[in-house]
């Protein structure tokens, strides 16, 4: 799948919901996009809350994001991604597999002999604009049970590399779906971060 010659990569499916209804979070993350789409927007709430279905509709109705639906129809007021990257840390728990992943985005290749390293990763991704999803983003941030900060991203790279975007040194925009808040550096950052309180459904 290509939109404007650079290709889409989703190593991971959403959780897409049974039955769909309007969320008005939706709404909020297609008003972030349509502004332009600029550093992170996070949707955060407890398990169950409906975080991935959301990020998966969006991704459904955005063209150039999911393959058309024949029942959902793609909202022609959403800019079209450059290019788009999904991992779900649902399905790969590890940052070593969300690097590998983006490096194959990145190189536009189904497998890597080499690693990239962090410094060469950062270079590539500047030269990228695109759209990041990352989905499930608690499974490597801290739970702050142990005296560490809640909701901080426990791999150095992956820290610095939401750290970046929430500075707007890299043209890339990311949606996260999280049952943590981010955690405070970013709350410094509220011209590139937005965060989404999602409500469980009654």
């Amino acid at each position: 799948m290509s939109t404007g010659g650079h290709s889409n990569f989703f190593p991971h499916t959403l959780l897409r919901a049974h039955n769909w209804q309007h969320r008005p979070e939706l709404d909020r993350v297609c008003d972030w996009w349509r502004g332009g789409g600029r550093g992170i927007c996070a949707l955060v709430g407890m398990g169950g809350a409906g975080k991935t279905a959301i990020a998966e509709r969006f991704l459904r109705i955005l063209p150039g994001g999911l393959p058309a639906d024949p029942a959902v129809a793609k909202d022609a007021s959403l800019p079209t991604p450059h290019s788009a990257f999904v991992f779900s840390f649902y399905d790969a728990p590890n940052p070593e597999a969300f690097f590998e992943a983006l490096q194959m985005w990145l190189e536009h290749t189904p497998r890597i002999e080499t690693m990239l390293s962090v410094g060469q990763m950062m270079f590539l991704l500047q030269q990228t604009p695109g759209l990041v999803v990352m989905d499930g983003l608690e499974k490597v941030q801290d739970e702050g049970l142990r005296g560490g900060a809640s909701g901080q991203i426990n791999d150095g790279r992956l820290k610095d590399l939401v750290l970046r975007v929430a500075d707007a040194l890299l043209p890339i925009s990311l949606l996260v779906t999280s049952r943590f808040r981010l955690y405070d550096p970013l709350a410094q950052r509220a011209d590139h971060y937005r965060q989404i309180e999602v409500e469980n459904l009654e």
